[in-house]
């Protein structure tokens, strides 16, 4: 058959373009194999120069494959949001940026990789832009899907952009990294430079330390050389019992990230960004400006594998021979975070609280406002210490369980009409740092089993909710219940660590259920709340944190199922979906140099779903300031009392508690407690909507209902939107 002249042109051109395609489809993965089936369907090669994506509601997501940039366009504010730096934000020239700096802060992510070649452990920082390899991009239904071929350093990484739902999502999937020589990925921090600005942006950054903290573009440190802070996503990892009691006695570490998300705000312009996947094994980095550099940023860096210290001889100290080493196998899982782009009223961080509550909400984390009634007053008892002596330990008690129910029963008369009450050092033994309360055996010389029971059908009657401090991470060393050889967390070494396996703290707890019940108690989990850790089988194998964090939750759904209330130090989000109250909420940001201020975004998220206590009002430098903070912060009133004079505990390891003797309290609390209750009864189970500073000394809280709170910490009345609110003192208004 003869072919016209037309349809060989046809041909031609359709062979040369088939041509030009192959390379592409076939190595389009740098001469590996195509993706695996199941990822999103491919709808071809972009074409050169800026593609629009997807466009959703206000939102439209571009790509640019000469620049190798993502661009946000969020049409309800104005604002574009780029995926790195650009001159809008931050004049490199001006500041000397040489070329390759200028690349990398166009880099879509970065990585830290190590050689395995000797397994030295020494990390070294690629990125995206500056590496040299290869790209290939391909269409996405709403996205576009990047493959990075680094091939000096066989490593080839895959990333995803995707709007959904009005979100950008960017992904590495868990089999989005392939190692093909001796390097292998330690790290991988996705989106490092969006939003980052200089000095001359108004806004900040928020850092959900503590209680939360901004990080205010404006300010900057005048160090020439800035390191990144890095705040651990859930606590930072414990490779020691030594850590914890470190970490707890000086405040180093504590409190870290207590939420997986940061935030970022530009003048009317604001996103939240939140891990979803890979979230256990993250931290958030945050980079401070200098004089040298000033360009803040933040992001989330994700571990790929641990690395750990090896002792190659048996000396110890400073000579000792250590090795680091590395994680044969990479952790698989997807590695994703959720951007969330705020406008007008909801570009602040009182604007990413409310989405970030709506995300727990929805996902089942939290419950929505459901709390009514009174608020309570929090109490703890402090029932009792060991004095270590010479000759032998003595044992101090300063409450018994009568005492505390008569202290119950006192505070009654006065006119508190609900409580939450917790016991500290119940048990055996009582309070000492390596004495632990791991065990059901209320110490004897307090009253016994008996007393217990007693104290707690008592607190029942009155129907107040009694909880028993447990510890589930740290038991006592005098426990028989546990293995020393196969209940520990070990390091990749197999050095053992001291620190009960989540696993194991979860059969001893389902043992001891029954034993809760019959004592009419509770269960308060010590620092559950603060800490996460990985941990290694004794063939080297990882645990990683997220079944850690499986096993930990699990212990609080024992508890709940077992028709008991659980309460937690700490407010691990992971947790909250199990808890009925949480104490020794944070008030205060870790007070490191680079946060200008310190914000309740963590309260801002659980308040009205959650009741929660902060510092006790007896052990606080002034009084009268710590009753205004429980009002900002939206906690209930809470003080720690026994029934001895604390004098009695100076040679203990309770010599902290310097306050609280319950005869010189009681009336205080009690006083505190019903102003507090007839002020705030009609907001303390709301939702908390917004949360300002219009002025030096002063902030504005508002709830759902057309609630205000207005704070007066000035030793002068201020007057706020038109209303006079007296010094050192607080104003509940109805707009």
């Amino acid at each position: 058959m003869k072919r016209s002249k037309r349809t060989t042109a046809i041909c031609l051109t359709a062979a040369l373009a088939f041509a030009v395609l192959l390379p592409w489809l076939v190595t389009g993965s740098a001469g590996l194999e195509p993706p695996p089936a199941g990822r999103a369907p491919s709808q071809g090669r972009l074409p050169e120069g800026l593609s629009v994506l997807s466009a959703q509601g206000s939102l439209v997501l571009s790509y640019d494959t000469a620049e190798r940039m993502l661009y946000i366009d969020d049409l309800s504010s104005g604002k574009k949001w780029a995926s790195g730096v650009t001159e809008e934000h931050f004049d490199m020239e001006a500041y000397g940026v040489n070329e390759k700096n200028m690349m990398n802060f166009r880099s879509l992510f970065s990585f830290d990789y190590v050689d395995t070649t000797n397994n030295v452990g020494r990390p070294q920082t690629s990125f995206s832009e500056s590496e040299t390899g290869t790209v290939a991009a391909e269409k996405l239904a709403d996205g576009v899907r990047l493959t990075y071929n680094f091939a000096r350093l066989g490593i080839e990484i895959t990333t995803e952009f995707v709007l959904e739902d009005g979100r950008l999502h960017a992904l590495i999937p868990a089999d989005g990294i392939r190692e093909s020589g001796n390097n292998v990925v330690l790290t991988v921090d996705i989106l490092p430079f969006m939003g980052a600005a200089d000095r001359f942006v108004e806004g900040y950054i928020l850092v959900p330390q503590g209680c939360g903290a901004l990080v205010r573009f404006d300010t900057f440190l005048e160090s020439p050389d800035v390191a990144p802070m890095q705040f651990g996503v859930y606590g930072r990892k414990l490779v020691s019992n030594w850590d914890y009691w470190a970490n707890a006695a000086t405040g180093s570490g504590y409190y870290e990230a207590l939420l997986p998300l940061y935030g970022v705000r530009h003048r009317d312009a604001a996103f939240l960004a939140v891990a979803e996947g890979g979230k256990f094994d993250s931290v958030i980095s945050v980079v401070p400006g200098s004089d040298a550099l000033p360009l803040t940023y933040a992001c989330f860096r994700f571990t790929m594998r641990y690395q750990f210290d090896v002792m190659l001889s048996n000396l110890s100290g400073q000579n000792a021979t250590v090795a680091v080493r590395t994680d044969r196998s990479r952790i698989e899982r997807d590695c994703g975070i959720t951007f969330t782009f705020l406008s007008g009223e909801d570009a602040c961080y009182s604007g990413m609280a409310r989405e970030y509550r709506s995300y727990l909400l929805e996902n089942g984390t939290l419950k929505n406002a459901t709390l009514d009634g009174e608020m309570p007053l929090g109490v703890e008892f402090f029932m009792g210490a060991l004095e270590q002596r010479p000759l032998g330990d003595v044992y101090i008690p300063m409450t018994t369980y009568s005492q505390a129910a008569e202290i119950v029963g006192m505070l009654q008369e006065l006119g508190v009409g609900r409580m939450d009450v917790s016991l500290n050092a119940w048990h055996k033994g009582g309070y000492a740092e390596w004495l632990l309360p791991s065990n059901l055996n209320p110490e004897r010389r307090l009253g016994g089993k008996s007393g217990f029971v007693e104290m707690s059908a008592a607190l029942s009657e009155k129907g107040i909710p009694l909880y028993a401090r447990v510890n589930y991470m740290l038991p006592g060393y005098q426990n028989y219940k546990y293995s020393h050889r196969s209940d520990q967390v070990l390091r990749g070494s197999g050095v053992q660590t001291y620190i009960l396996r989540a696993s194991a703290g979860l059969r001893l707890l389902n043992r001891e259920l029954n034993g809760f019940s019959k004592l009419g108690s509770g269960v308060m989990f010590e620092q559950a709340g603060l800490y996460l850790y990985h941990d290694y089988t004794r063939n080297g194998g990882l645990i990683p944190r997220s079944e850690v964090a499986s096993d930990m939750l699990a212990q609080f759904k024992a508890v709940t199922d077992a028709g008991l209330q659980a309460a937690v130090e700490g407010a691990n989000d992971y947790l909250l979906s199990s808890v009925s109250r949480i104490y020794d909420m944070p008030i205060v940001d870790g007070g490191y140099a680079l946060f200008d201020e310190a914000v309740p975004f963590l309260p801002m998220v659980i308040h009205g779903s959650i009741p929660y206590t902060a510092n006790a009002g007896n052990l606080f430098y002034n009084h009268s300031t710590q009753i205004l903070t429980w009002v900002e912060f939206g906690a209930m009133p809470f003080y720690q009392l026994m029934w001895e004079h604390p004098n009695d505990l100076k040679y203990t390891d309770a010599n902290w508690l310097f306050s609280g003797k319950a005869s010189d309290w009681a009336g205080q609390a009690a006083e505190v407690y019903l102003d507090m209750n007839d002020r705030l009864g009609t907001v303390w189970g709301r939702q908390m909507l917004s949360h300002e500073r219009p002025m030096p000394g002063v902030a504005r809280i508002e709830y759902d209902g057309g609630y205000s709170v207005i704070v007066n910490y000035n030793e002068t009345e201020v007057v706020v939107d038109g209303f006079v609110v007296p010094a050192l003192d607080y104003k509940v208004v109805r707009q």
